[in-house]
């Protein structure tokens, strides 16, 4: 057919057998005779005016390597259709050529190859189409195009797209080799040679990285792959990369001695954790291309769809649910056995090595944890002298016959049968409405209460509550359920606390089918600043009738909020709040259900909004109410009506460098100005000291004092702080370096709330990942920092990377208190010559009366410990001794007991909020 056209400038090359698309299209190139190349695929169609438009641009700019436009869609017939959404990425709007390498490399091809138009002297300089590559070689060519040269895209439409009914079809064998090309496209971004260029393409780039040599470019792609966590290939990549780099010993010998990455930073990074997150991550794709077997994993799916800051506690389920799956869906089953398989035995053996122990699978932990049927029976015999009717209060609205049977079950198995059910319900089918009379008829514990109308969670929750006659109300949604034990867990605790007014419990989730359990929360004890960022407390809520009364119970007006909006007015007016450390409440996820959704309605936030402005109205806080971090979640921003001044105190023995970036990025960086630098010099030998303390005394006003005295962490402190002449002493490590602008601001609003003793900060490693979001007590036998080693974007265990909370101590490297208070106390206890220090005036602190605070508000790189340096001499690690057992001798009782802010059943060995291991499992 093609030889029928008798036009001379249309030529046909016929190879014998198939080479490739890209070897036709490179054979194609060197046989062409005209100065610009555009490719045409064989079932698409260039509109009239493609060639003219585009060359007539090209000959006016003559530096655009190539030109592109946006693509029409048609169908198989030639008819003009809308196209699925995805085809939406080849809209793009211009860019500078290492914008367009940066948005390649985190988002992957986007340019339609066929609206294009390229000079052929391109071709000859970068190289034509690599046969290598099956399904993205035009992606590759973007690449090596944007090394060189800009290009630009005309938002006008020059070509017909046609688009197959089969277009998105995809096997096993294209997935795995798309993977493995982009790895290979990726590649090219580590040839990259000039520092200048990199931050060009990169500016975000983590500090610590722009101050590297240019031979560290491929170290920092591979840490800056594995920071998108968006996709199992990036990590892959990031980690081969990795690997390749650190085996030079000169170039790993100098990153690790700048505390910028180390071996065990790798074994981190490829242990088991990060590996299945990779997995989870990965899975949804694939199963995408076989939607109609997505019935088959269905409690997997649900799973994957859970936010990944929530995930910690179920991540040993993901192999079984893998292996359950694989053997059901090919896709899954060949792409877990050729790829996924061998990385998660590699990583279970370094996670294994590395660790010591491995994430617990909830399965097991229910199991060694939760009553069974010993102890289920003994509750049924248990005795108690105040035996309190507790009244479960339910608003059913159009709920389902199972979802009702199934909370009507859950109550009558309760082992504390001292209970009645209030069930309010609007708008139910007949047959529900049959189910809830014939139980109320049964059973006289049972009271239903027909609406005529539905009036909202709100109103409809207090109907139900009209029909309670018990001394506490608990609060149950229609379609969950509670496990056998939770009343008789309420009335212990009350036998216990007479006094308590307000109860909650831990909770979990469980499927629609409420066959399985996942997502247990283990919540902290009464946290307000943690309550005033989201609603932690959630269920199992228990409240004594008289301060509901006394609070009036649910308000209408805020849909959506209401249960927050009542927790809040709840525990403001509560004499004695009880958290019970166990689970109580299974959460049901279904698609209707709140537990499931990820979007959030607008009406929703305002409504707690609002509910958290009334709360500072209430008590007297000066405030503003702001989105917080992330969805559901809040920033209350304190009003202060003065500016403090601050002294800033920082020990110093040596390491100039340090000290120069520390103080160079206060200086630079704040935005509030209101300071004063005081640097103690503390026995320093090193060459340049004393000209750099010459400079910052003369050029920035720092203030220089010797003292001469063996190292001392708090002594030296302790006399600063009575040098200083702020309102606010900042204790600040000279290893740091500032990175936000208003960290000042951020500090200063919670130190100057009356109620609050410190305030601490979020630090960085410099391998952008956490070395500091608060103390908890007890990991490692004494205290551990939050979320030690978690990359910097995650949002922790129940987003508590995320939101402002109080804890039971925040490091010295960054801790902010008032000076009147600190001086009260008597400053940091100098029996703790360096370790301890800060967590014991913390605890000394709350003894007091006094909160403390962490904000992720306030963020510094950290690069630990280059004052003091490492416990490797037998004095330094005798002295840690030391001071180990002398926090143990003070503060034992605190450590038997837990830490408030933590809970019992989460992990001592790790900082990653795992599961406990308890070493011991009930008899059942």
């Amino acid at each position: 057919m093609i030889q029928q056209f008798t036009d001379k400038r249309i030529r046909l090359f016929v190879f014998k057998e198939n080479r490739g698309a890209c070897e036709a299209a490179n054979h194609c190139i060197k046989m062409s005779r005209g100065e610009y190349i555009a490719m045409l695929s064989s079932d698409d169609v260039f509109m009239p005016d493609k060639l003219m438009n585009q060359v007539a641009y090209l000959s006016k700019h003559k530096t655009i390597a190539a030109v592109f436009g946006y693509p029409s869609f048609i169908d198989s017939e030639g008819k003009n259709i809308t196209p699925p959404a995805h085809f939406d990425v080849f809209r793009q709007e211009n860019r500078s050529r290492q914008e367009w390498l940066r948005h390649f490399f985190y988002k992957g091809n986007c340019l339609c190859h066929p609206t294009s138009l390229i000079r052929k002297s391109v071709y000859t300089s970068v190289g034509l189409y690599d046969r290598r590559y099956m399904q993205i070689p035009d992606y590759d060519m973007w690449v090596r195009i944007c090394m060189k040269y800009e290009i630009h895209i005309v938002p006008n439409e020059n070509l017909y797209f046609r688009v197959h009914s089969n277009t998105s079809t995809i096997n096993p064998v294209t997935t795995v080799r798309t993977f493995w090309e982009y790895e290979q496209a990726l590649e090219h971004f580590i040839t990259i040679n000039d520092m200048r260029e990199l931050k060009l393409i990169f500016p975000d780039m983590p500090a610590p990285y722009k101050m590297l040599p240019s031979k560290f470019i491929p170290f920092i792609v591979g840490m800056l792959a594995i920071d998108i966590d968006s996709d199992p290939l990036y990590r892959h990549f990031g980690l081969r990369v990795i690997h390749r780099f650190i085996k030079s010993n000169s170039l790993y010998n100098y990153l690790e001695s700048r505390n910028i990455f180390s071996i065990n930073d790798f074994y981190r990074l490829t242990s088991t954790e990060q590996y299945n997150k990779t997995f989870r991550v990965g899975l949804p794709r694939l199963e995408a291309a076989h939607n109609h077997n997505l019935h088959q994993i269905d409690y997997l799916q649900q799973v994957v769809a859970e936010r990944d800051a929530q995930l910690g506690s179920i991540i040993g389920s993901v192999p079984f649910r893998v292996k359950h799956a694989m053997g059901k869906v090919p896709l899954v089953r060949f792409f877990y056995r050729k790829v996924l398989k061998p990385i998660l035995m590699l990583s279970l053996k370094i996670g294994r090595t590395i660790l010591g122990h491995g994430k617990m699978h909830y399965g097991k932990w229910m199991r060694d944890n939760e009553p069974g049927r010993k102890q289920l029976a003994a509750q049924r015999k248990m005795k108690m002298e105040n035996r309190p009717l507790i009244s479960v209060v339910v608003p059913a609205y159009k709920t389902s016959k199972r979802y009702v049977r199934d909370f009507l079950r859950s109550l009558k198995r309760q082992t504390y049968q001292r209970w009645e059910l209030c069930v309010a319900a609007a708008e139910l089918s007949d047959d529900v409405i049959r189910v809830l009379q014939q139980a109320e008829k049964s059973d006289g514990r049972i009271k239903l209460s027909l609406l005529s109308n539905n009036s909202g969670i709100a109103l409809n929750t207090n109907a139900a509550i009209a029909l309670a006659t018990g001394s506490y109300i608990g609060f149950l949604d229609h379609d969950d359920i509670l496990p056998p034990w939770a009343l008789n867990e309420i009335a212990q605790a009350v036998e216990k606390q007479p006094e308590a007014d307000f109860l909650y419990s831990d909770e979990d989730k469980i499927n629609d089918a409420g066959t399985k359990r996942f997502q247990p929360h283990f919540k902290s004890d009464f946290n307000i600043d943690m309550l005033l960022s989201y609603n932690y407390i959630c269920h199992f809520t228990v409240v004594k009738r008289s301060l509901g009364e006394k609070i009036g119970w649910l308000r209408d007006g805020y849909q959506g909020s209401q249960d927050y909006d009542f927790i809040l007015r709840a525990t403001g007016q509560a004499k004695c709040i009880v958290h019970i450390p166990m689970i109580l409440y299974h959460w049901r996820v279904n698609p209707n259900s709140v537990a499931y959704k990820v979007s959030v309605k607008e009406y929703v936030v305002e409504s707690a909004k609002k509910a958290l402005r009334d709360y500072c109205f209430d008590n007297g806080i000066d405030a503003d109410i702001n989105a917080g971090l992330l969805p559901t979640t809040y920033r209350v921003v304190y009003h202060r009506h003065h500016n403090p001044l601050v002294s800033i105190i920082i020990p110093n023995s040596n390491h100039a460098d340090d000290l120069r970036k520390c103080v160079h990025s206060i200086i630079s960086c704040s935005s509030y100005r209101n300071y004063e630098i005081l640097i103690m010099e503390n026995g320093s030998t090193q060459q340049g000291i004393r000209e750099l303390y010459e400079q910052l005394k003369s050029e920035f006003g720092v203030s220089i004092v010797s003292w001469e005295k063996p190292f001392n962490y708090a002594a030296v402190n302790n006399a600063a702080a009575c040098m200083a002449k702020g309102e606010m002493l900042l204790f600040l490590n000279n290893d740091v370096e500032v990175i936000t602008p208003q960290w000042m601001e951020n500090l200063i609003e919670h130190a100057l709330r009356p109620e609050i003793g410190a305030v601490g900060a979020k630090l960085y490693y410099p391998n952008n990942t956490i070395q500091h979001a608060g103390v908890i007590l007890g990991i490692g036998g004494i205290a551990g920092h939050a979320h030690k080693g978690f990359v910097r974007q995650a949002d922790g265990y129940f987003s508590r990377l995320k939101i402002v909370q109080n804890l039971s101590a925040v490091t010295g490297a960054c801790l902010m208190t008032r000076k009147q208070l600190f001086r009260s106390l008597g400053g940091f206890d100098e029996r703790f010559i360096l370790a301890f220090n800060d967590v014991d005036y913390c605890i000394r602190l709350r003894n007091g009366g006094y909160r403390i605070v962490w904000t992720p508000y306030v963020e510094l790189v950290h690069y630990e410990s280059k004052s003091r340096g490492l416990e490797d001499t037998p004095e330094k690690q005798q002295r840690f001794t030391s001071e180990v057992n002398l926090f143990k001798q003070k503060w034992n009782d605190l450590l038997i007991a837990g830490d408030t802010y933590y809970n019992k059943n989460l992990t001592l060995v790790s900082e990653d909020f795992d599961l406990r291991i308890s070493g011991i499992t009930k008899q059942r």
